[in-house]
């Protein structure tokens, strides 16, 4: 077995060095006047047998080790593709050019696939920046090692200062009350703390007006121990056609930021771009950092990828085949009596169902992929498992591979698709598998490590 395996301590440091004046090495150093990519010098990720006395030490993610998983032992499972990860940072790079930066947004535990996973691979890849949702899943990356600078969207909430100084997390700040909590959090650990600001420019959740900025970041700034990070704003548009909006929204916004700066208030950071924009092309929008999520992952329709842009999804759902019967005619199938065998078939059952975060609206419609063929789902998907149709391969046997999402010989089923299919968003398809499918990390398409319901384990055993 080789690599060190994280295990003895914290995990090795990631990403972009720095040289000893302080910047990033390589191109992006001086991006947009960011300060880009730089990391947390006090900040060091406790032992985990610190945290859990008594306790063995589990290895939160593993390095690249030797040995074989048997995921036979799984009933399902979700294979996470590293490689895709990388590459498609790679190929967003390609598309913002060398002098941007990339804010990975991990949050909702990295969409589905595990947010410590994506955050190291991330980077890896030469991410700078990662941003998550809530305090509780930044610190779950502090304590997995991750060094990067982490946004936090949400506003803190009244007591969670301290954490938020303790594990050196930018938060967004949207009340001069919770900004002299942190400040005072900050000077009682003897640090300076960053943040940022939202700026609403039309989508209406939260932040401070564009005509309310500047009075409030000056306030801001006349409180010691805190000084500003960045300054962002958040586009709500979700169609092409409603793109003239979002360019409305970027014009208000640069309007503002030259405001700021002609009343001497300068955010190191200036950032808009989603993967919306991303993917149509808005470089009016890209300033100095984008945003990336579900195009990074993905998860998106590759009708909607730029052109001379590859993207490849980091993720497949699969499952095996757990009994294969014939049936003459005439049976019926699961709940509800909604399905009645009409004709002799070989009816396979799939050990996975709604518990497990697969959708009932594919009942009677959906399709899986068993020995390269697509085969329809019959009767009502049940919490444990699903019947599929195998007049295609009346060969199957228990124990085949089935794929509900991903790809099988010349079939592949894509997170968009099943996204069409149950009327829901992409987001939800793979934020609803659940914590009873591990979550498989491969490299090179060779499993490496999962994270299971008992933990994380390599695949040595």
């Amino acid at each position: 077995m080789g690599g060190d395996r994280y295990g003895s301590g914290a995990p090795p440091r990631t990403g972009r060095r720095r040289d000893p004046g302080g910047k990033p090495d390589g191109p992006r150093g001086d991006a947009g006047g960011s300060g880009g990519g730089r990391r947390l010098p006090g900040f060091r990720a406790r032992r985990l047998r610190d945290r859990l006395p008594g306790r063995r030490e589990r290895r939160i993610v593993p390095a690249d080790v030797g040995g074989e998983v048997a995921v036979d032992r799984y009933p399902v499972w979700a294979e996470v593709d590293l490689d895709a990860i990388a590459h498609n940072c790679q190929e967003i790079r390609k598309l913002i050019g060398p002098r941007r930066e990339i804010l990975l947004v991990v949050k909702a535990d990295g969409y589905g696939l595990g947010a410590i996973a994506v955050a190291h691979e991330a980077a890896r890849s030469g991410v700078e920046r990662l941003a998550v949702a809530t305090l509780d899943e930044a610190v779950e990356l502090r304590e997995a090692g991750v060094d990067l600078p982490i946004l936090m969207f949400n506003p803190p909430m009244a007591g969670e200062a301290e954490r938020v100084a303790r594990y050196e997390i930018e938060p967004s700040i949207i009340h001069v009350a919770s900004a002299a909590e942190y400040a005072e959090a900050c000077r009682k650990r003897g640090v300076v703390g960053r943040y940022q600001v939202e700026i609403d420019t039309g989508m209406g959740r939260w932040g401070i007006f564009a005509r309310d900025a500047v009075r409030f970041l000056a306030e801001l700034s006349g409180i010691d121990g805190i000084e500003l990070a960045g300054v962002y704003t958040h586009f709500p548009a979700t169609s092409k056609d409603q793109i003239g909006f979002s360019l409305d929204q970027v014009r208000a916004f640069d309007r503002l930021i030259a405001t700021l700066r002609a009343e001497g208030i300068r955010p190191p950071l200036v950032h808009a771009a989603n993967s919306a924009c991303l993917c149509w092309g808005l470089e009016p929008t890209f300033l100095d950092a984008v945003r990336p999520g579900i195009l990074l992952y993905g998860f998106i329709d590759p009708a909607r990828v730029p052109a001379g842009v590859s993207i490849r999804s980091a993720i497949a759902l699969r499952s095996r085949v757990v009994q294969a019967r014939k049936c003459e005619g005439g049976e019926t199938i699961s709940y509800g009596l909604t399905y009645r065998v009409p004709r002799p078939t070989t009816i396979a059952t799939v050990p996975v169902g709604y518990g497990h975060g697969y959708n009932r609206r594919l009942s009677n419609g959906g399709e899986v992929i068993v020995r390269g063929k697509r085969v329809p789902i019959v009767g009502q998907i049940t919490m444990d498992a699903f019947m599929v149709d195998c007049e295609k391969v009346p060969d199957v046997e228990a124990g085949d591979e089935v794929v509900l999402i991903g790809r099988m010989g010349e079939e592949e089923i894509s997170v968009a698709e099943l996204a069409d299919r149950t009327e829901r968003l992409a987001y939800e398809v793979t934020l609803a598998i659940g914590r009873r499918v591990p979550r498989v990390y491969t490299r090179s398409q060779r499993p490496l490590w999962a994270r299971t319901m008992l933990g994380s384990r390599s695949f040595d055993g």
